[in-house]
């Protein structure tokens, strides 16, 4: 691919991560308000969300973090909670021309989101340079708009920041709603997992686990559990 080839695919891609960026900032005003919830340093919120592009990875790891947990704790949870992005990156890699190198991927690789990956697995063919130019604005999105409300809930009023809490509640509704309207296997999942981090939050000898250890175990039980009673076919896959 030429130069000005790749010039053009990446000025595409930038227009095609616009919306995703906008939508990022919105929502990561939510992880902002939490991060100032924990008592933590601003700035350092934009390092956080820069390297870590999850909403529900954040969460558990800004939980883990204000609750002061142990490093262990924090990277099993983050692992667990995104193990999904290493079967996006390996749908994307193999589509990939042999010629991007290791070093574009490693780069690609730290862009690989749900809405990133939903642009750009469309795409025949996929290209490194459109990828890279779709990752911009939502990067800058989400650290920015995790550094806004990071800011903000420093100088609201704690009732206030108190109420701003729901935005995070309603971000996990918008983000698990959608699939669960349109799959009874998700549904399902998700009922597990509730019962059993309220099992986890309030059963004598289980209680006492730190909340990095609950959210694990939450999470492996009904991944578990939902693959056992709901196996999905090669078909569905």
């Amino acid at each position: 691919m030429g130069e000005r080839m790749r010039g053009a695919e990446l000025r595409r891609g930038l227009r095609g991560g616009l919306p995703i960026g906008l939508g990022y900032f919105a929502v990561s005003l939510a992880i902002g308000l939490y991060w100032a919830q924990g008592q933590l340093p601003p700035l350092s919120s934009a390092i956080f969300s820069a390297t870590s592009m999850s909403s529900t990875s954040q969460f558990a790891g800004i939980t883990i973090i204000a609750a002061r947990g142990g490093l262990v704790e924090l990277a099993a949870t983050t692992l667990i909670v995104n193990l999904r992005y290493l079967l996006m990156s390996v749908s994307l890699a193999q589509r990939l021309p042999a010629k991007v190198s290791t070093g574009t991927r490693l780069l690609m690789a730290a862009g690989v989101t749900d809405e990133i990956y939903a642009l750009n697995i469309s795409r025949t063919p996929i290209t490194a340079a459109y990828f890279l130019g779709s990752m911009v604005l939502p990067i800058l999105g989400w650290t920015g708009g995790t550094l806004t409300g990071a800011y903000v809930g420093e100088v609201i009023p704690a009732s206030v920041q108190s109420a701003a809490g729901i935005l995070l509640y309603a971000m996990f509704i918008a983000i698990v709603v959608p699939p669960a309207r349109k799959s009874g296997d998700v549904r399902v999942v998700m009922a597990i997992a509730a019962a059993a981090s309220i099992a986890l939050a309030f059963l004598p000898g289980l209680r006492e686990l730190e909340v990095g250890w609950r959210i694990i175990i939450a999470t492996c039980v009904a991944a578990a559990i939902g693959a056992s009673i709901r196996p999905v076919s090669e078909g569905r896959a």
